[in-house]
């Protein structure tokens, strides 16, 4: 069923006309979360082994003295892992909470600030976060 065959323009399919509307009623072009929902997987599936082997780490150093975890986290291998981990998890929450605040804070004003509050506070969870593993991983784990 070609596109002249229910009165529209040739070459023109429901799914365009479907994102014409949207611009024109101000809801976007209806590409604007397929990116979102691309790095919201991608980063799940990174948090699969990132996140199993934060978890086994935690678990193995649970028992173990300050400077034991340290030395831990010094090591290359380690502190590469859990860079990655920092910036795998900060990404997904980011993605995560735009899409609450999306659906659940109206008006553009506070929908911004909203969303500025959430990315400010993500970068500086993040760089926290990244400071504190290479410090380790400079330092040796020395304090």
């Amino acid at each position: 069923m070609g596109g002249s065959e229910r009165g529209e323009a040739p070459g023109v399919s429901a799914l365009q006309d479907d994102s014409r509307f949207r611009r024109v009623a101000g809801l976007g072009s209806g590409r604007n979360g397929l990116g979102d929902w691309r790095l919201q997987r991608l980063t799940a599936l990174a948090l699969l082994p990132l996140g199993s082997f934060f978890v086994v780490s935690v678990l193995r150093l649970a028992t173990a003295r300050g400077d034991t975890a340290a030395e831990w986290l010094g090591r290359p291998l380690n502190g590469f892992v859990m860079l990655l981990f920092v910036a795998a998890v900060t990404s997904h929450s980011v993605v995560g909470l735009r899409s609450v605040l999306a659906d659940y804070v109206h008006g553009r004003v506070n929908s911004f600030l909203a969303g500025i509050v959430v990315r400010g506070l993500a970068v500086m969870l993040c760089v926290a976060g990244i400071l504190a593993i290479l410090k380790a991983f400079v330092g040796g784990g020395a304090s």
